[in-house]
C-alpha cells in the first residue's frame, strides 16, 4: 500500500487546519501522524448517532480506546442546511459526485451552523491513556485518519454534526444511488420474449453508419479527478489509458491458441447466472451430455468460431455471437468502462467492465439485440429469465469483464497492488474496518462521469445565434422514453423531477460536464448563457465528439445544421483503353485522393491551399465547416501523392469501391468498364459434351467462360453434391472448341479422387485425351489434353511442373491450399497457366484468411498483402463481424467466386430427386498386400475344385476380397480398426464430415454387421459422434427407438445399417446424403435402401455416394453391371450369383488387381 495521504481535498485540509488552530497551545496534533501511518490505530467505527469510536495500540498491552463525537447542529440549524441544499442544485450537484464546493463553508457560517469545529468546546473526546491532554497522539492519530475518511466522502462531516445523509438526499428530493449497487443487475422477467433470432440484414444506411471512429478514452479519463482519494487511486489513473491499449492490442492481435475443439455452430446455448458466475451451458448438436463452460472457457472455445452468420448457427448460436462481435466491436473502440458493484450488503465491493454505447450505431444495435433474444436464453438458476432490456447490457458485461482481466493476470503491476487487482481481475475489495468502508464511495464517485450515459435523460445543449458573431447556450433535459416531448429547461425540470432518481441523474451530468465545459456552471442560476466564439469551437470542434458519452446532445442553429469536417475519398477514372487482363489495371486506371468538403470535392492541392490560415470553423460557399488545422495538415502530407497501386489491386478497389479504407468513387466511364466485366456471355454447352448441363451447371460454365475470356481467373464454390467437374469439364472441351487449349490442362486434385477426374472426363467428354501424372508416369508427353496428380505429386516434383506453360491450371478441393505458408500451397502458387481455376465445396471452412490463399492463387495480388489483409479483413470480420469489412470484402470477391448451395430456390427446382456419383478410392499398401495373397491362394483352389464345391469358393473369395477392400480387420478379424488403414473407411469419414458440418444427416450402408460395427467403432474418433447401428439383431422395440432418434434427435446425425436389415419397411427420410460402403450387385436391393431416405412429396434432393475401389474386382463388376442394364431383371437381379457361372479365366481376369 502507498503511504498514507492526509487531507487531499480543501475540505480535508479544512478539517486538519480547524484542529491544528485548536491545538495552537499544545501542539500534540502533529504527534499523531506516526501512529496514524505506522499501524497503531487497530479499529475506528462509527456508531448510528455519527459518534467516532476506535482502537489504538500503545505501549501497554491492551489498545486504548477512544470516543470522539462533535456536538450536533441544533433542530433548526439542520433545517437551514437542509434548506440550503434543496434551493441549490449547483450545491446537489457536486455533493453528489463527491465534491464540495468551498463556498459551503462560507454559506453554513451564515448560518449558524458550522460544519468545522473551532474550539473543543465543540468535540466529545476521550482517550484511556494516561495522558489527560487534547488531543493526546492516540486521539490525534485517530484525527487524521477521519481527515482520509472524509476526503472520500464529505457526507461524513454533515453524519458527524448528526445530520444523516439520508436525510440530506431525501430532502433534496434525491436518492442514495450513489451506494447503490451499479453491479450484476439481473432482475427476472415474468413475460416470454421471442423463440428465435435471425440477424437482421443491416441497410446501405445501417453499413455506413457502422463507421465509427474509436471512443476519444483519453479524452473521457480526463473528465475524471486527478487525484483520486482511495489507495493506490493515482496508481489506477495512470494505468487506465495503458490498460485500454493493451487490452485492445491483444484482441485484435494474432497470438490466439485455436482451441482443439472449436463450439459447433449447431450448439444451442443458455446462460445461467449463479451466485459464483455466469456459466454457459452449452448443447453441442451431437454430444449428449450439456457441457457447463465458465466465462474463460466459452471465449476460449469460441476462437475457432467465425462471427459471421453462418446458415448451420443455431438460433441462440447467433444471437450470442452476434453480442461476442459487439464485445469485441466495444473492445476495438475503447466503449467500455469500469463499474462498481456491491458485494453483500455491506461495504465490500467489486469492479466489473460495462459497455458504452457511445455511437448512436451501437445502441441501435443493443436495442436490436434486446427485442431479439431467444425465450430463456439467460437465465437464473431457477430457470426465471432475465428480464429482456437487461440481456444485452448483462452478457456484455460478462464478456467485457472476462475480456479485461485475461491478459492481465500476472502482469506486474496489476497482480502486485490490491486495489489495481480489484480493478483489473476481479478480485473483491473487503471493507473489514473503518478506513476502508468508505473506499466504496470514493471509487463510486470518481467513477461517476464514465457513466452519465446511462442515465434516464440527455441534457440538450441548444446553441442559438444572437447576433452574427454571438453566441448563446441554454440547457434542457429530455427523458430518453418520451420520444415526442419536448426537452424542459433545466431550472424546470429541477423543480418538477417526478422523483429523486431522476433529479440526481440529470444533477450528476451537469456536474461533471462542467468541469468539461466551464460554461455549463453557470447554468445552475442562468437560463441563457453567453459564450464566446472560443467556448463555441470548442463545443463544436471537441465536446461534440463525445457528449452522447456523457449523456448529452448538441443542437445547433440552423448556419450549422450542415456543418461537415473534410473527409478523404479516393477517385478512379479512365486513363487508357480497355486491355485484357487483370495486370493490366494498372495502365487502365488512374487513382487519387481528393477531399470531400461541404458539398465540394477538391483535390488534395486545392484543399491545401484554402487551409492556409484557417481557423477551426471555415466558411466555404456559404457552408460552415469543421476544421483541425493538426488534422488538416496531416491529411496534406499522407495524401499529396497520388495512390500506387497494383493492377490486382486497382481492380479490387473499382469492385469494392473502397480503398485503404476510405470510400472510392468512379464515373460514368469507369461504370462502363465493370458493367462490360460483369455480363455473362451467353453460349452453348459444347456439342462434343456427352451430357446435359442442368440450367444452374449452363449458368456455372458460362460464367467460368466469360470471367476466362475476359482475362481473370476464377473459383467454382458450388456445394458439394451440386456438379463442379462436370462444368469445368465442359469449359475444358469449350476452350478445346475454341481452339483454345493448345497446351494441355492440369488439374490437381487429392489422391482419393484423382480415379473420379479421369472417370467422369473419360464418361463426359471422350474426346479429352488424360492422362494420370505420378508414379512411373512424370513425363509430360505430348497428344494428352488433360494431366491428372495430386497435391503430394506437385509439391514433390514443383520445379518440373513449374517450368511448363499449362493451358489451364485447375485445383479441385481447393480449401486444400487454404493454409499460405504450406509447401504445396506454395508449390501451386508457382505453377504457370493461361487460365486458373480453382474448386472447392468449401472456400472458407473456419477463416477469412483463408480466402486470401485461395486469391493467391488465382489471382495473385488481388487482396493485398497477407498481412494487410489480415488487419484490413480478417480481424474486423472474424472478431468483429463487421459489416462494413463485410461488405467490402463480398464485393470485392463476388465477381470472381461463384458459390450456390442446394438449399438456394433456384437450385434446388434443378435438382433430381437422387443424385448417384460413384466414388472411386484406392487400396492402401497393407490392403494391397493382403488381397495379391488372398487372391493368389484361392484362384488356384478355385481353378481345381468342380460344381458346388468350385461356386462356394468363388463366394469365399468374393467376400473375402469384399471384407478386404472395406477393411483389413474386417477380413483378418483382429487388431484395432483405424480409418486410415482403408481407403474405403478413409473416404467415408471424409465425406461424412462435410455432411455432418452442414448441419445434415447421412445413412451408411454395409452389407456385413461385423463391418457395421467396426465403421460405429471408429466414428466417434474421426467425427465425434456417437453414431447409431442398425442391424438384424436388433429387437423390434430398440428398432423404433433408433428410427425415431435418428429421425428427431439432432445430436444424431448418422445412422449405420447393415444393407439387409434397412431394406424394407424404414422411413429415414431425415437424411440428405446417402453412401453405399460395400456394394450388393443387385440394384434393387440397393435402389431400395437408398429410398429409405427419400419419400415421393419431398422437398430435398437425396446425395447418393456409392463407393468402389479402383482397380479391383469391384471397379470391373460395376463396369460389367453398367453394360448389363438392358438384360431383365431376372439375370441381373439374381445378386452376385451370375459371377459363380464364369470360367477360370473370367475369374482371374474379374478378380486381380490392376495397375493405372
Amino acid at each position: 500500500m502507498a503511504k498514507i495521504k492526509f487531507a487531499e481535498t480543501w475540505w480535508g485540509e479544512s478539517w486538519i487546519r480547524a484542529l491544528e488552530e485548536i491545538d495552537v497551545d499544545t501542539n500534540r496534533l502533529p504527534r499523531g501522524r506516526t501512529y496514524a501511518r505506522n499501524g497503531s490505530v487497530l479499529e475506528i467505527k462509527r456508531t448510528r448517532t455519527g459518534t467516532i469510536q476506535a482502537r489504538v495500540q500503545g505501549r501497554r498491552p491492551a489498545p486504548y480506546r477512544i470516543r470522539i463525537a462533535l456536538t450536533e447542529w441544533s433542530e433548526e440549524q439542520n433545517a437551514a442546511v437542509l434548506d440550503l441544499i434543496q434551493n441549490s442544485p449547483a450545491l446537489s450537484s457536486q455533493l453528489l459526485i463527491g465534491q464540495m464546493p468551498e463556498s459551503l463553508e462560507a454559506e453554513l457560517e451564515k448560518l449558524g451552523a458550522r460544519i468545522f469545529p473551532s474550539s473543543w468546546r465543540e468535540m466529545t473526546a476521550s482517550c484511556s491513556c494516561p495522558d489527560w491532554a487534547n488531543p493526546c497522539k492516540h486521539l490525534a492519530a485517530v484525527y487524521y485518519l477521519l481527515a482520509v475518511e472524509i476526503d472520500k466522502d464529505p457526507f461524513l462531516l454533515f453524519e458527524m454534526r448528526g445530520l444523516k445523509k439520508k436525510r440530506i438526499l431525501e430532502t433534496a428530493r434525491l436518492t442514495d444511488q450513489t451506494l447503490k449497487s451499479a453491479g450484476w443487475v439481473f432482475d427476472v422477467s415474468q413475460t416470454p420474449v421471442t423463440d428465435t433470432y435471425e440477424a437482421p440484414t443491416p441497410t446501405t444506411e445501417e453499413i455506413e453508419s457502422y463507421i465509427v471512429q474509436p471512443y476519444p478514452i483519453d479524452k473521457a479519463l480526463g473528465v475524471l479527478e486527478k487525484n483520486p482519494r482511495f489507495d493506490d487511486g493515482p496508481l489506477i489513473l495512470q494505468l487506465l489509458p495503458t490498460t485500454y491499449r493493451k487490452i485492445r492490442d491483444y484482441w485484435n492481435g494474432e497470438a490466439f491458441i485455436e482451441p482443439e475443439e472449436p463450439l459447433a455452430h449447431s450448439s444451442s446455448i443458455t446462460i445461467e447466472h449463479r451466485e459464483e458466475g455466469p456459466v454457459f451451458l452449452v448443447d453441442e448438436l451431437y454430444k449428449k451430455e450439456v457441457s457447463e463452460l465458465t466465462v474463460a472457457d466459452f471465449l476460449f472455445r469460441m476462437e475457432g468460431v467465425s462471427l459471421s452468420p453462418l446458415a448451420e448457427d443455431h438460433a441462440t448460436m447467433r444471437w450470442v455471437k452476434d453480442t461476442l462481435s459487439l464485445a469485441r466491436r466495444l473492445i476495438a473502440l475503447n466503449s467500455w468502462v469500469p463499474v462498481l458493484y456491491s458485494v453483500g450488503q455491506g461495504e465490500d465491493f467489486g469492479i466489473r467492465y460495462a459497455p458504452v454505447y457511445s455511437q448512436p450505431t451501437l445502441r441501435q444495435k443493443k436495442v436490436a439485440l434486446n427485442a431479439s433474444v431467444p425465450t430463456g436464453l439467460i437465465h437464473d438458476a431457477k430457470n426465471r429469465p432475465l428480464k429482456r432490456e437487461q440481456s444485452v447490457d448483462y452478457l456484455l458485461s460478462v464478456f467485457l469483464t472476462q475480456m479485461v482481466q485475461e491478459p492481465l493476470g500476472g502482469v506486474l503491476p496489476y497482480s502486485s497492488i490490491e486495489m489495481a487487482r480489484v480493478f483489473f481481475l476481479g478480485e473483491v475489495y473487503k471493507a473489514d474496518h473503518f478506513q476502508r468502508q468508505q473506499t466504496k464511495t470514493a471509487v463510486q464517485n470518481w467513477l461517476t462521469p464514465l457513466h452519465l450515459s446511462d442515465s434516464e435523460h440527455n441534457l440538450v445543449l441548444d446553441i442559438q445565434v444572437t447576433k452574427k458573431t454571438q453566441f448563446s447556450l441554454t440547457v434542457s433535459v429530455k427523458r430518453k422514453r418520451d420520444l415526442f416531448i419536448d426537452a424542459v429547461p433545466m431550472q424546470n425540470f429541477l423543480k418538477t423531477a417526478a422523483n429523486g432518481g431522476e433529479k440526481e441523474g440529470a444533477l450528476k451530468q451537469l456536474a461533471c460536464l462542467s468541469e468539461w465545459i466551464p460554461p455549463l456552471k453557470r447554468s445552475f442560476e442562468e437560463r441563457t448563457i453567453p459564450i464566446t466564439v472560443d467556448e463555441l469551437i470548442q463545443l463544436l470542434s471537441q465536446a461534440r465528439d463525445f457528449l452522447g458519452f456523457f449523456g448529452a446532445e448538441l443542437v445547433v442553429p440552423k448556419e450549422f445544421k450542415d456543418l461537415t469536417r473534410p473527409r478523404v475519398f479516393a477517385s478512379a477514372r479512365m486513363k487508357s483503353e480497355r486491355t485484357k487482363g487483370v495486370l493490366n489495371f494498372e495502365n487502365l486506371l488512374q487513382f487519387e485522393w481528393r477531399v470531400q468538403f461541404g458539398e465540394d470535392n477538391l483535390s488534395i492541392e486545392e484543399f491545401a491551399a484554402l487551409m492556409k490560415g484557417a481557423e477551426r470553423i471555415v466558411l466555404f460557399k456559404d457552408q460552415y465547416c469543421l476544421v483541425d488545422p493538426i488534422e488538416a495538415k496531416r491529411m496534406v502530407e499522407k495524401y499529396m501523392t497520388s495512390p500506387i497501386i497494383s493492377g490486382p489491386e486497382g481492380l479490387r478497389a473499382v469492385f469494392a469501391q473502397e480503398l485503404d479504407g476510405y470510400p472510392l468513387r468512379y464515373g460514368e466511364d469507369v461504370e462502363r468498364l465493370l458493367k462490360g466485366l460483369r455480363k455473362e456471355r451467353r453460349c452453348e454447352a459444347p456439342g462434343t459434351l456427352n451430357g446435359q448441363l442442368r440450367p444452374y451447371q449452363l449458368k456455372g460454365y458460362q460464367w467460368m467462360l466469360s470471367n476466362l475470356h475476359n482475362g481473370f481467373n476464377i473459383c467454382l464454390a458450388d456445394d458439394m453434391g451440386l456438379g463442379k467437374t462436370i462444368q469445368v469439364i465442359a469449359v475444358l472441351l469449350k476452350l478445346r472448341e475454341n481452339k483454345e487449349l493448345t497446351r494441355p490442362a492440369l488439374v490437381i486434385c487429392p489422391a482419393s479422387v484423382t480415379r473420379n477426374w479421369r472417370k467422369e472426363i473419360e464418361t463426359f467428354a471422350p474426346d479429352l485425351k488424360c492422362e494420370l501424372y505420378g508414379g512411373s508416369n512424370r513425363e509430360i508427353s505430348a497428344g494428352k489434353d488433360v494431366w491428372i496428380t495430386t497435391y503430394g505429386m506437385v509439391r514433390s516434383e514443383v520445379e518440373r511442373l513449374k517450368s511448363f506453360e499449362w493451358s489451364v491450371v485447375i485445383v479441385d478441393e481447393a480449401q486444400n491450399i487454404k493454409n499460405p505458408d504450406a509447401d504445396q500451397s506454395k508449390a501451386i502458387a508457382q505453377l504457370n497457366g493461361q487460365y486458373k481455376i480453382a474448386m472447392s465445396g468449401t472456400p472458407v471452412e473456419n477463416r477469412v484468411a483463408e480466402l486470401w490463399s485461395l486469391f493467391n492463387f488465382i489471382m495473385p495480388g488481388y487482396l493485398g498483402p497477407r498481412k494487410k489483409f489480415r488487419e484490413e479483413f480478417a480481424i474486423p470480420i472474424e472478431r468483429l463481424n463487421d459489416p462494413v469489412k463485410t461488405k467490402t470484402l463480398k464485393q470485392a470477391v463476388e465477381p470472381f467466386l461463384l458459390r450456390r448451395l442446394k438449399s438456394d430456390k433456384n437450385i434446388i427446382k434443378d435438382l433430381p430427386e437422387k443424385v448417384v456419383r460413384e466414388v472411386y478410392v484406392t487400396l492402401k499398401p497393407e490392403q494391397a498386400a493382403l488381397y495379391g495373397t488372398v487372391l493368389e491362394a484361392a484362384v488356384g483352389e478355385i481353378e481345381s475344385a468342380q460344381g458346388i464345391k468350385r461356386k462356394g469358393k468363388v463366394f469365399w473369395l468374393l467376400t473375402a476380397l469384399k471384407q478386404i477392400c472395406n477393411h483389413p480387420v474386417s477380413y483378418t478379424k483382429s487388431g484395432t480398426p483405424v480409418a486410415e488403414h482403408s481407403g474405403k473407411s478413409e473416404k467415408a469419414f471424409e465425406l461424412l464430415k462435410e455432411v455432418i458440418k452442414s448441419g445434415e444427416k447421412a445413412l451408411l450402408f454395409t452389407q456385413y454387421r461385423e463391418m457395421g460395427a467396426l465403421l460405429a467403432a471408429m466414428t466417434p474418433e474421426k467425427l465425434g459422434i456417437d453414431p447409431l447401428f442398425f442391424h438384424g439383431g436388433l429387437t423390434p422395440k430398440e428398432r423404433e427407438n433408433l428410427i425415431l432418434d435418428f429421425q428427431q434427435q439432432p445430436y444424431h446425425p448418422l445412422m449405420i445399417i447393415t444393407l439387409k436389415a434397412g431394406g424394407t419397411g424404414l422411413n429415414l427420410t431425415a437424411a440428405t446424403t446417402v453412401i453405399h460402403y460395400d456394394l450388393w450387385w443387385n440394384p434393387a436391393v440397393e435402389n431400395q435402401a437408398t429410398d429409405r431416405s427419400y419419400r415421393i412429396g419431398q422437398k430435398k434432393s437425396v446425395t447418393v455416394h456409392r463407393l468402389l475401389t479402383e482397380n479391383t474386382f469391384e471397379e470391373r463388376v460395376n463396369e460389367l453391371l453398367q453394360k448389363k442394364k438392358e438384360l431383365s431383371d431376372a439375370i441381373v437381379g439374381a445378386g452376385e450369383h451370375w459371377i459363380t457361372e464364369m470360367s477360370n479365366e473370367e475369374i482371374r481376369s474379374l478378380f486381380e488387381m490392376k495397375t493405372t
